[in-house]
Parts: C-alpha cells; structure tokens; sequence
C-alpha cells in the first residue's frame, strides 16, 4: 500500500471467475445445462420450463403486447439451476425465465 496524501491506494482486486470455472477445476459435477438447446431436450428441464411458464401465467408476471414499431424489444433469457438436499441429492430442477435489463 501507497500513502497518497491521506487516501491509501490498496493492492489491486483480483479477476472474478465464473463458478462454473471453479466447479471444474475442483471436479464438482455441474447440473445445469450451458444453453436452452441442451435444455429442451431433456425431460426434467421441459418440466421446470412449463412449470415457469404455468407460474408466470398464474401469477400474471408478464403480460404479451403487440410490438411497437419504434422500439426494440427487451430479450430473455433462461436460467437453469439445480437445487440439491442438505445430503447433496437433487431436490429439484428449477428454469427461470429472467429478462435481460441491460439492453
């Protein structure tokens, strides 16, 4: 550490990883699928698909509107998790359709 006149400059942060990087440099088995084409292959994950769907319709999360001519639309994307018991068996498969408000 530097003293610059009262303010301390600290050592620099180190880079981020993505978990899915650390997971396999530490052979810990990844349960989610990298993309929606992988994805709807599978039985478990159609079903934790639908079953977002089903819930967003319920809970009338999102509505569908016709698309403005002068404004482009917000895109989103899936994300896949797998919830696991304190024992590390699969609880559950989960999808959740998240919007991408960066754009």
């Amino acid at each position: 550490m530097q003293d610059l006149g009262g303010y301390v400059d600290e050592a620099p942060v180190r880079g981020t990883r993505l978990l899915d990087d650390i997971y396999q440099s530490c052979n810990v088995a990844v349960l989610k699928p990298a993309e929606f084409e992988k994805a709807k292959n599978d039985l478990k994950w159609i079903y934790a698909i639908k079953e977002e769907l089903r819930m967003i319709e319920k809970n009338q999360t999102w509505k569908l509107v016709d698309m403005s001519k002068h404004k482009k639309p917000i895109g989103v994307k899936w994300v896949y998790r797998t919830k696991l018991n304190a024992d590390g068996t699969i609880n559950k498969h989960k999808a959740i359709l998240v919007i991408k408000g960066y754009t």
